[in-house]
């Protein structure tokens, strides 16, 4: 965001400057509303899941699964989520929406827990944050950094099978901690 200019930014959008200063004050303020509005389109997937006729255990993976497509199908997310790491989340602590996202599936998630607990199919002393946290470690730094590794180990690791493997290999990892 540092080497934007905001003469680039309204040529690119179709814009003008005094349209961006008129509605966002300056580049910060536009950079805060797409950080927003990333976010809310992210809540808006996440409320439409439906979990009803899942198992507990049914349930975690498609918590899994969502996260890991959402990333690679919205790959805009993680070059945000990157800039605002180096910005020490100084934009998210203004958006409403990047607060409340993934509360909702966290508290899902729990209640999955609790019912896979109380079913016998999970063990007790489990964490749902943490659980949480691992899916979106495991899907943020892989598709984050698949370049790199992809160069690094000389393995295409966007080929769709590797991808799907992947995908997989969360679920299990995952699925293996609740047991």
């Amino acid at each position: 965001m540092g080497g934007a200019r905001i003469d680039n930014i309204a040529r690119r959008s179709g814009s003008n400057k005094r349209m961006i200063y008129h509605y966002f004050g300056d580049k910060e303020g536009l950079y805060a509303e797409v950080l927003d509005h990333a976010f809310a389109r992210m809540r808006s997937a996440e409320q439409s899941l439906d979990f009803d006729l899942l198992t507990p255990m049914e349930g975690v993976e498609k918590i899994a699964r969502f996260i890991w497509q959402y990333f690679l199908t919205n790959p805009e997310i993680l070059s945000l989520l990157g800039t605002e790491n180096l910005h020490q989340a100084r934009f998210l602590d203004r958006s409403s929406n990047g607060k409340l996202l993934n509360h909702q599936l966290v508290r899902k998630l729990q209640a999955l827990i609790r019912h896979g607990q109380a079913d016998g199919v999970m063990k007790g002393d489990i964490d749902a944050l943490k659980v949480f946290l691992t899916m979106l470690s495991m899907s943020f730094f892989y598709l984050s950094n698949r370049y790199t590794l992809s160069t690094m180990f000389n393995k295409d690791l966007e080929q769709e099978d590797v991808l799907a493997r992947w995908e997989d290999h969360i679920v299990h990892v995952v699925s293996q901690s609740l047991r």
